[in-house]
């Protein structure tokens, strides 16, 4: 994809800062800024990321209900009670959009850490979000996606609290989920477990699922089990898929990373499902990606997130028109959206369009 295109597409997606309403600054000020984790330097210095504040942050464990406990694999297994540690990070003084700003947590995925969405959550905090980004520790333990679950729950109930040193300028009933690899599971499960009612759209990087484990269109190894613990759709969900198979069951075909939008589809909840060509597991992260990848999905999620977090009606225009060779020419990538026929074959439609080639 050439840069041009990458840029003119951003230009689409962008939300449109003219559209916004003004909101009601909360009251007080937020305090000085720390420097972001050291353990995530060095930086990405792109221009596009944008001006953010931030500070380290320590996130208390929130234990999980009975019902959250029985909802995903080894809920009753919990039994760690270290802090979660984190980076939130919220708009410059520079940023034209007043508080209170909506918000996102980030979460990684089996053996990572938060620094592999850092440049994400930088860049949507320029873009007018207050944003977290948090390290799971035991993520890798039996219990992995209930820690998961506790992750969010205890990152929500952050954000709520007046530990949250932007809490007045944030807004708490509208909140995106956003996560890769296990965290893409997770945050697919989360979006319709009790608990989660603020949450209003989700990002799921490889992949959107409908099953939290044995999912055909999921990544690495998340496929191989046999189907179980179904996701309710609840919100608004995009996907991003590997340009290939998962790793344990091989090529299924050209449809099987829409399983999960196939099944948003049919309750009849928003869902987009993009398969970037020649994109790689980790290229959602900052540890594989380009910049001009990373530039593509910020402008993207921006989008998604301008849409449903703060209701503009224009901010998905640009999805009907991407960049000819942007997505992939082996997987379908797939739209449904209110006031529009789905699409099915993403691609195909657009190279069907005049002047979307």
């Amino acid at each position: 994809m050439n840069r041009p295109a990458l840029l003119r597409t951003g230009a689409l997606l962008a939300f449109s800062l003219l559209s916004l309403q003004s909101a009601v600054a909360g009251t007080g000020s937020p305090p000085a800024p720390l420097a972001p984790s050291a353990v995530c330097a060095p930086l990405r210095t792109d221009a596009w990321i944008g001006a953010s504040r931030s500070q380290a942050v320590s996130i208390g464990r929130q234990p999980l209900t009975p019902e959250l406990q029985a909802a995903v694999p080894g809920g009753t297994a919990l039994n760690d009670s270290r802090p979660f540690v984190g980076t939130l990070f919220w708009p410059d003084s520079s940023s034209p959009l007043p508080a209170p700003w909506p918000a996102v947590i980030l979460l990684h995925g089996s053996g990572g850490t938060q620094c592999d969405l850092f440049t994400d959550a930088r860049a949507l905090a320029s873009r007018g979000y207050v944003t977290l980004t948090l390290t799971q520790p035991d993520n890798r333990s039996g219990s992995s996606e209930a820690s998961g679950v506790q992750a969010l729950r205890s990152a929500l109930a952050f954000l709520g609290s007046a530990a949250n040193p932007v809490q007045a300028q944030t807004r708490q009933g509208d909140v995106a989920l956003i996560g890769h690899s296990e965290g893409a599971g997770v945050v697919s499960l989360a979006q319709g477990l009790p608990g989660f009612g603020g949450v209003k759209a989700v990002v799921a990087l490889d992949n959107l699922r409908r099953w939290l484990v044995g999912d055909p269109g999921a990544a690495v190894r998340s496929c191989a089990r046999r189907p179980a613990y179904e996701v309710t759709p609840r919100v608004p969900a995009l996907g991003f898929a590997k340009d290939a198979p998962c790793t344990e069951t091989g090529d299924l075909g050209a449809d099987v990373k829409l399983g999960a939008w196939t099944f948003w589809r049919s309750r009849g909840v928003p869902a987009v499902e993009l398969v970037p060509a020649g994109y790689a597991h980790l290229t959602f992260t900052d540890r594989a990606a380009s910049g001009a990848q990373l530039e593509m999905q910020v402008n993207l999620i921006s989008a998604w997130l301008g849409r449903w977090l703060r209701q503009d009606q224009e901010a998905l225009a640009g999805l009907g028109c991407l960049p000819s060779d942007f997505l992939s020419t082996q997987f379908r990538s797939a739209l449904f959206l209110p006031g529009q026929p789905a699409e099915t074959d993403l691609r195909a439609a657009q190279t069907a369009q005049t002047g979307c080639r």
